[in-house]
């Protein structure tokens, strides 16, 4: 019988349950949204559905109005999207288009009213500028020592990495998946790390006030190809 990758959802969620990132904080709804846009980002393998790619859409626009860095998540999804060899070009064309006219029109609406699209101004040229070396090797020292920490203890962003590995040296299961899977992470890596080198704020207190809940969002986009693909292993394994 095929178990049901909601299944080892469920069992995860009652075992690993923080409260923490359940009491109201607006990463955990981007967590849920990439969780949703990782499902129809999967099936679109199977199928050439445009709708999914609407869907997708839909939840991206969201995460992009609930908090600023949502912007690096339409970004993201952009170049996925465009790598994706199952979509057709123009089908990639307007989901392109459509996104970027999303974010234009959220500028364009902020600009008009004299919003700040970043609520905390911690960027500054000056400072990027001036930025030194030692500093900077200061800097990518305690993010790694830290993200690896955060990483560690939580279980969607490792387990998605540990199958991600797994895939990478198993050709059963390797594909074009995991080829974007690899893209994802590094991309998402690639934008924490830039977030605290280029911040203008205490290292230090900057990582240990965000970084667990910026690794916690990102494992979000893991969750469901990770047990869809558990599944397959499991499956195969009991056969």
């Amino acid at each position: 019988t095929k178990i049901l990758p909601i299944s080892y959802l469920l069992i995860i969620l009652a075992i690993f349950f923080n409260y923490q990132f359940f009491s109201g904080l607006q990463e955990i709804i981007i967590f849920s949204y990439l969780m949703i846009i990782s499902k129809y980002f999967y099936d679109l393998s199977n199928t050439k559905n445009l709708n999914f790619l609407l869907i997708m859409i839909l939840y991206l626009n969201l995460i992009f109005w609930t908090k600023t860095e949502g912007l690096v998540y339409m970004l993201i999804f952009l170049l996925l999207i465009n790598f994706k060899s199952t979509i057709l070009n123009k089908d990639k064309i307007i989901f392109s288009s459509v996104m970027l006219l999303l974010i234009i029109f959220k500028t364009s609406i902020y600009n008009f009213y004299g919003l700040n699209l970043n609520a905390q101004p911690l960027y500054n040229l000056e400072y990027i500028k001036d930025l030194g070396f030692d500093v900077l090797l200061l800097k990518i020292k305690y993010i790694s020592i830290w993200f690896a920490y955060y990483s560690l203890n939580n279980i969607f962003f490792i387990s998605g990495l540990f199958f991600i590995l797994y895939s990478n040296f198993d050709k059963k299961f390797y594909n074009e998946n995991i080829k974007l899977l690899n893209l994802y992470i590094f991309l998402i890596v690639s934008f924490i790390f830039s977030a605290y080198i280029l911040r203008d704020q205490d290292i230090i207190y900057s990582i240990r006030t965000t970084m667990d809940r910026l690794v916690m969002t990102s494992s979000g986009f893991l969750v469901y190809i990770t047990l869809a693909n558990l599944d397959k292993i499991i499956n195969k394994k009991l056969k």
